[in-house]
């Protein structure tokens, strides 16, 4: 057998599902519920702030064609992510394992939608050089989604 250390050996040649987590939990730097919370409050923050300035602006343009009616919705759609953000937030700071699932969860339903609006976004903008922050701002927003995820594993991986 393999000659060496004896966590190696026990390791590599009996991986246990739970030995594989708490290594996991022990490689990520700790979290807890209130930074994680936090995480999902200044995401929404920055929605909330995004979607006042969208409607900001949009009241200056005057739409003509009925297509347009998908950007118009747009800062709605921007603060209601931010709405579903602070929702999120608020799951988080309370006890049990099932506000972490609602969050992972609401989590993965935040990145969905973003695909989809994004998807949805580029039939609506026929200008050109339009998709380059189309594409960047559908880029970050899933990048955001991930690190929320990133953020509520390392919660559901704490030790009790």
């Amino acid at each position: 057998m393999f000659q060496g250390n004896h966590k190696v050996n026990r390791l590599l040649f009996n991986p246990s599902w739970a030995n594989i987590q708490s290594r996991w939990a022990q490689i990520l730097p700790v979290s807890n519920r209130k930074e994680c919370a936090f995480c999902f409050f200044i995401t929404g923050y920055c929605y909330l702030i995004m979607g006042i300035t969208l409607m900001v602006g949009f009241k200056a343009i005057v739409f003509s064609m009925d297509a347009m009616e998908w950007l118009k919705l747009q800062p709605h759609l921007t603060i209601g992510t931010a709405i579903w953000l602070f929702a999120l937030a608020i799951v988080l700071m309370m006890k049990g394992s099932i506000a972490i699932k609602i969050a992972k969860y609401g989590t993965w339903v935040y990145i969905f939608f973003t695909c989809i609006n994004g998807i949805l976004m580029w039939d609506y903008l026929l200008l050109p050089y339009v998709g380059v922050p189309l594409i960047l701002f559908l880029a970050l927003s899933i990048f955001a989604g991930f690190f929320l995820a990133y953020t509520v594993q390392k919660v559901e991986l704490m030790p009790v």
